[in-house]
């Protein structure tokens, strides 16, 4: 009974391939003149054009593609390496975006930090200017014990040549250093203000993706113009100054191409305002997003009717229209 059951499956076997084997395949390429030629085999100096193969019922099974140049791998190689580089840059800019919100839950935040550093700085230089007065006064004082001296044709003592050279090449050190303190600052403002712009240029996509605000007016949420890139959206940015002008009292702080916004308020009588410009090429447009920002005590003037006069002046600012200020 086995012995009949391993026929039967070889006798299968053996009809499966022989279907298999009478089963005709065609190929079909192009020869040298570019004319079209169906056979049952492809010379091989036509392979690396491409071809395909077709069955016996004349329906096309597989297609092959020719063989790609030497300049269309290589680009295909830059154009893998492109993207293998913005994948990691992508990555390595995600986790610094999370170390930024994680270290300053607040915009607030950042800039108390970027004071803290600047006033510390800044200390330091008041010393240092303290210490360059008062050799510039034994300075002076040596220069005029010299110049009586040479009045009266007397020498002047060697004491005071050192002095005088000494008193010079101390304020030269402390003008250096006070110069590099300085620079310090500007490095300082320079990295936070790069660090807040991009803070606020996400918090800001976040908030104006999401719909449950979008266009609101009042309180905290922040108002969003959307400018197609078919109008003028630099014309608005390049005024936004001075409707920043127009509804704080406060100096603007920092500007860029993406974020401009005033200095903190420090009581309840001044409030800050942000606007963010936003690239959104996907939706062809750039969004402008506008928030105030005011003391515990202050509130009154973000969530108020002036408040709520600002929010809605954005919109009427941004689209050209008169405001109310």
């Amino acid at each position: 009974m086995e012995s009949k059951r391993k026929l039967a499956l070889s006798l299968f076997a053996f009809v499966t391939l022989a279907s298999s084997a009478s089963a005709a395949t065609f190929y079909r390429y192009k020869d040298e003149n570019g004319r079209t030629v169906l056979n049952n085999s492809i010379p091989a100096e036509f392979v690396k054009y491409g071809y395909e193969i077709l069955n016996e019922r004349g329906r096309v099974i597989e297609v092959v593609p020719r063989a790609k140049t030497p300049e269309e791998i290589a680009a295909e190689r830059e154009k893998a390496a492109a993207e293998a580089k913005r994948k990691k840059e992508a990555l390595e800019q995600q986790k610094k975006d999370e170390l930024l919100f994680h270290t300053y839950p607040t915009a607030t935040d950042i800039l108390r930090a970027r004071n803290t550093q600047l006033k510390a700085i800044e200390v330091q230089i008041g010393v240092q200017r303290g210490n360059l007065a008062q050799i510039q006064r034994h300075l002076e004082a040596n220069q005029d014990v010299a110049a009586q001296s040479e009045r009266e044709n007397k020498p002047v003592s060697k004491f005071v040549k050192e002095s005088i050279q000494s008193s010079l090449e101390q304020i030269a050190r402390l003008e250096e250093d006070i110069q590099l303190k300085k620079d310090e600052q500007d490095e300082i403002s320079a990295r936070f203000a790069q660090e807040l712009t991009r803070y606020q240029v996400i918090k800001a996509t976040d908030l104006a993706k999401s719909e449950a605000w979008a266009g609101s007016v009042g309180g905290y949420s922040p108002v969003v113009y959307k400018c197609p890139v078919t109008s003028n959206c630099d014309a608005i940015w390049n005024r936004a100054p001075d409707y920043l002008a127009s509804h704080s009292t406060l100096a603007v702080d920092i500007t860029n191409d993406q974020l401009i916004m005033t200095e903190l308020p420090s009581d309840e009588t001044h409030r800050a305002i942000w606007i963010a410009r936003i690239e959104r090429p996907e939706e062809k447009e750039q969004w402008f997003v506008m928030q105030l920002l005011c003391t515990r005590k202050g509130q009154a003037l973000c969530r108020g009717d002036d408040g709520l006069s600002v929010y809605a002046d954005f919109n009427n600012f941004a689209s050209g229209k008169n405001t109310s200020n």
